[in-house]
């Protein structure tokens, strides 16, 4: 089975910052419209935001959650607000 069949992807440049650059793919057929560029691109699995987008940040080695509305309509939801992160999440950002 290819990937694309089990559902849409999130196909975007390796160097991407911010979100720019990505788009979903719905289908196989939509896969021949992204721009082939010079740079590698990161396909991954899409799945629908359930709620708030988590971001977690390593700084020092320690590891940080922040928890924002995207897109953002304030600037408080620009910021977001910290999270306690679980252990399962810990695990996954360290690796």
């Amino acid at each position: 089975m290819r990937a694309s069949d089990a559902g849409p992807l999130v196909v975007k440049p390796c160097q991407d910052r911010c979100g720019f650059g990505g788009r979903v793919v719905w289908s196989v057929a939509e896969l021949g419209d992204v721009p082939a560029g010079k740079e590698p691109v990161i396909a991954r699995r899409y799945h629908r935001l359930q709620g708030r987008d988590r971001k977690v940040y390593s700084i020092g080695g320690r590891l940080f959650g922040v928890e924002k509305i995207f897109p953002a309509r304030t600037e408080h939801e620009k910021y977001g607000e910290p999270f306690t992160l679980s252990q399962e999440l810990c695990k996954i950002a360290l690796r």
